[in-house]
């Protein structure tokens, strides 16, 4: 995602250009929001998110359908995070445009497929969700607010903490951490923290 320039770059595996979608059709009002995450299914359909912390009408949920240049908003008043695995695509809102009122704390992970939302999971109370990743083992998510990675299971959608830090009170702003990006290599998850620009790394239970 070329986020600056409205695009969407496709290089190939040696990370040499192949060719690149236009994304310049996505209005974005607010200075302060942008073109944000970007996934990819096994049918080849693209799913966009748009940062939108600041203007609500900004904050939608895009489908690109394999082999057409035709760019649908799937989800209206949303921003969040996507990820795709197993031929479906997985979005978590990190927030929620309640009316012209503000955001509400309630958080879900909604299952896609082909451009539709098929079925949604509540995330915990006021859980934020700035990352999220899917493999054969379930979805995982990291959250912002909780300060903690969660996996969610496909079967029972059963949400496990896996990770965590406590949140003091007395935080400084030198102490304070915001959990973001997840990515796995199927042995860890990588986690990226923002504010430190650290990166933590997960081991999965044998």
């Amino acid at each position: 995602m070329d986020a600056g320039n409205a695009r969407i770059k496709i290089l190939d595996l040696q990370l040499n250009y192949q060719s690149e979608i236009d994304l310049s059709s996505l209005t974005v009002t607010h200075p302060s929001d942008y073109l944000n995450d970007i996934a990819v299914d096994d049918n080849g359909n693209i799913y966009i998110t748009v940062a939108a912390y600041y203007r609500e009408s900004d904050g939608k949920l895009y489908f690109i359908k394999n082999g057409s240049d035709e760019i649908t908003a799937i989800m209206d008043k949303c921003t969040g995070v996507v990820t795709s695995y197993g031929g479906k695509a997985y979005f978590a809102n990190s927030l929620e445009y309640v009316d012209n009122f503000g955001v509400s704390g309630n958080h879900y992970i909604y299952e896609l497929e082909n451009g539709k939302i098929t079925s949604s999971y509540t995330l915990p109370y006021e859980y934020t969700p700035m990352g999220i990743y899917a493999d054969n083992d379930g979805i995982y998510c990291s959250s912002a607010s909780c300060r903690e990675i969660s996996r969610v299971d496909l079967n029972n959608m059963q949400v496990t903490r896996l990770y965590f830090e406590p949140i003091k009170l007395s935080e400084s702003k030198s102490e304070y951490k915001e959990y973001g990006s997840l990515i796995s290599d199927g042995e860890a998850i990588y986690l990226i923290e923002s504010m430190s620009g650290a990166i933590y790394k997960l081991e999965k239970e044998k």
